[in-house]
């Protein structure tokens, strides 16, 4: 039975590996993501409740399953206790694996031209989301002819070109789904 305890931090290991055949923590933040991370902690702290820190005892501490960059934040915040959710120390180390890997993949995908009409980009920005994209309504120009009613233009403007063949490539995965689109 897994059982809901606040810990300590001071209790908490983040996942380096010390438990035999779990790999340590595939995932890292870099600065300016970690300083979202805090800030959406100090804005909603009661999303700590929602989503606890996953544990698996270890010795008279626990090491961190799922949340270690969350646990890393509150560390920082000097938040002394954190919501966690203990594995039963009988769990296999293989179901532990699975864990691991399963709390870090996105199993959805985004719906971004939704997220472009419904949405606050700079809101969404504020919470931490990354937007690859921006959906920008071009201004006809006099030397621009209207786009006939069936045709979509959707401009993506990139600050460099690191990502331009990746987002592509995502474009294209998406247009298989409607085979009367293609990019142009």
């Amino acid at each position: 039975m897994i059982e809901r305890k606040n810990i300590k931090t001071i209790d908490l290991w983040p996942n380096t590996g010390q438990i035999n055949g779990l790999p340590s923590n595939p995932r890292f933040i870099k600065d300016d993501k970690f300083e979202k991370l805090k800030q959406s902690i100090l804005d909603d702290p009661e999303f700590m409740e929602i989503r606890e820190i996953v544990v698996f005892p270890y010795g008279d501490n626990y090491v961190i399953i799922g949340g270690n960059m969350r646990y890393r934040a509150c560390v920082e915040l000097e938040i002394k206790e954190v919501p966690c959710k203990i594995l039963p120390a009988d769990t296999p180390v293989e179901k532990l694996r699975a864990f691991l890997m399963k709390d870090n993949i996105a199993f959805g995908s985004t719906d971004w031209n939704m997220i472009a009409n419904e949405w606050d980009e700079q809101e969404l920005i504020d919470w931490g989301m990354d937007i690859p994209v921006s959906f920008v309504e071009e201004e006809e120009t006099e030397e621009e002819q209207p786009l006939p009613t069936s045709t979509c233009r959707i401009t993506i403007e990139l600050s460099n070109d690191d990502n331009k063949e990746l987002i592509k490539a995502h474009i294209n995965e998406i247009l298989r789904e409607f085979p009367e689109a293609s990019i142009k």
